[in-house]
């Protein structure tokens, strides 16, 4: 019984870190915007 127990805290434990793992992938993934060199900035016609 107490196999089961424990086996089942480790289960969750796990979900909760791949949880926290992919939500901080995904909100890296939305604020990151590739940099603009000075040379293309001077070239843009607004």
């Amino acid at each position: 019984m107490n196999i089961l127990i424990v086996g089942g805290i480790l289960v969750e434990v796990g979900i909760v870190i791949g949880g926290i793992y992919l939500i901080n992938k995904s909100q890296k993934r939305k604020t990151r915007q590739p940099a603009l060199s000075r040379k293309i900035i001077r070239n843009l016609k607004f």
